[in-house]
């Protein structure tokens, strides 16, 4: 005969020991998880199981329970004591002549898990099979086939609580070796990608795929102690066709009410002196329960519109603008400014000091950057004006003192050519540009017109507010030392 060996001790996923004593002989029996340990590991991996009194080793208690109640010639490996139940007013296992109540029938294993109790107080697994009472369990184990899953996932992280998905998981791994041991097991945190309890339901899917995969699933039922906790909706309930397709058959129940209704009113419109007091009293308890039935129906309609509406903002189509425009946010240029004139090359290092030399002219300090880029198309060596410099600075006080120095440029010969602005909208800046243009225009004794926010000068369109600089036909554009951005 082939003694098992004890299968030792664990402090936690990842951290098993061999059994001290190294046990291969009948000390060894089924513990919880369907481990075979022998007494001493026994007591190490489950301290407040023995604490409590509860008998973990099932074999050997029911080994002992039928060798006490058997004589002697009786054959000692038959099977267990099976459980007893009396019917009657007191239907329950006797104890000494004493009705048990039910719950002296419950032994708990495990917490949430239990199996009936025979006369002996040994467990009896061979009758019924282990329940493991759990709300979340029981709804993941019933739409864990029936749903997609994804749904079922947004269904359990928003109606129950972190503490109440980290128990169901411990849960369901003290069901076996399978679940304790497998990377599922761990112990999750919450991340910026995603939160604890997220991670932890993905862990429940994976904890009943590997107990389905190993057939454990089979002899385990899932039951809800508290109907409170548990969803009274379904995981398709949150699918956006199933929405949009009820409140089209609302639509068309409706439709059809106003239209018998309708037809029901013209059938029996009579004469006024027709209608004695009892046919009065008729037609306003029927008007007002069709008011009353009306408006309940416009109630449901407009709740239904409006869960509808969430959702399509929360979930937009892809390819569709009017989102993209709804959740658009206004652009901060508070702590932007626009630097024209600094010579460009290949090397960007170059060209970055000479933008922290210029400001630091400016301010009369060093002044912070948090970024900084050229604007207006990719690099060109043929163009002779280079492209101006985007920077935000560190905050808006900067701005206002590099602005207010930027006349300080002109007392060092190298920025001689180089300009400071503020960054502007598009509009903003193009009105700018009209009034420089015109007002050089007339400085240098140009005819000068504008009309409608186009700019004429000696005849000639210059420049617009809709289009920016107005090329000529020769090729040849009219610009200022400034920039349109």
């Amino acid at each position: 005969m082939v003694m098992p060996r004890c299968e030792g001790r664990s402090d936690g996923p990842g951290h098993h020991q061999q059994c001290p004593e190294s046990r291969n002989d009948s000390s060894v029996h089924r513990s919880q998880g369907d481990l075979m340990l022998c007494d001493a590991c026994e007591v190490y991996r489950f301290p407040e199981l023995v604490a409590a009194g509860c008998k973990t080793d099932i074999r050997k208690s029911n080994r002992i329970t039928s060798r006490s109640n058997k004589p002697p010639s009786e054959d000692s490996g038959s099977n267990a004591a099976q459980v007893q139940l009396q019917s009657g007013p007191s239907t329950g296992v006797k104890r000494d002549g004493v009705p048990a109540s039910p719950a002296d029938l419950l032994v708990t294993d495990v917490p949430g898990v239990g199996v009936l109790k025979n006369e002996h107080g040994s467990a009896a697994h061979n009758t019924l099979p282990p329940v493991v009472c759990s709300d979340l369990l029981m709804y993941v184990n019933y739409f864990r086939d029936r749903a997609e899953i994804d749904n079922v996932k947004n269904v359990l992280v928003s109606f129950y609580s972190c503490s109440e998905i980290s128990d169901a998981k411990k849960q369901l791994t003290m069901l076996g070796v399978e679940a304790m041991s497998c990377e599922f097991a761990t112990e999750r945190q919450s991340s910026t990608q995603r939160s604890a309890s997220e991670a932890e339901v993905d862990d429940i899917f994976g904890l009943f795929d590997v107990l389905d995969h190993g057939g454990l699933l089979e002899n385990v039922k899932f039951a809800a102690c508290n109907y409170d906790r548990l969803p009274t909706y379904g995981p398709e309930d949150l699918n956006r066709c199933e929405l949009a397709d009820r409140q089209s058959r609302t639509e068309n129940a409706f439709a059809a009410l106003s239209a018998k209704v309708d037809l029901l009113a013209s059938s029996n419109q009579k004469p006024a002196t027709y209608l004695g007091p009892d046919s009065n009293q008729i037609v306003e308890m029927f008007d007002k329960k069709l008011q009353a039935s009306t408006q309940v129906i416009q109630d449901q309609l407009r709740q239904l519109t409006s869960v509808c509406t969430q959702l399509k903002v929360s979930n937009p189509i892809p390819g569709d603008s009017s989102h993209s425009d709804m959740r658009a946010r206004p652009i901060d240029r508070t702590r932007n400014l626009v630097v024209s004139g600094v010579e460009e090359g290949r090397d960007a290092a170059v060209w970055r000091s000479t933008v922290d030399d210029v400001l630091c002219k400016a301010a009369g300090r060093n002044v912070q950057i948090l970024d900084a880029f050229r604007i207006g198309g990719r690099f060109d060596p043929t163009k002779a004006r280079p492209r101006p410099i985007l920077i935000k600075l560190h905050s808006t006080w900067d701005r206002r003192i590099v602005l207010n120095g930027a006349h300080n440029l002109a007392t060092e010969p190298r920025f001689t050519r180089v300009f400071l602005s503020p960054d502007e909208p598009t509009d903003v800046r193009r009105q700018n540009t009209l009034e420089r243009l015109k007002k050089r225009a007339v400085r240098d004794g140009k005819h000068v017109s504008a009309n409608n926010g186009v700019l004429l000068i000696d005849g000639i369109t210059v420049f617009s507010l809709e289009r920016g600089y107005v090329r000529r036909h020769d090729g040849v554009n009219v610009s200022s030392p400034g920039t349109d951005g």
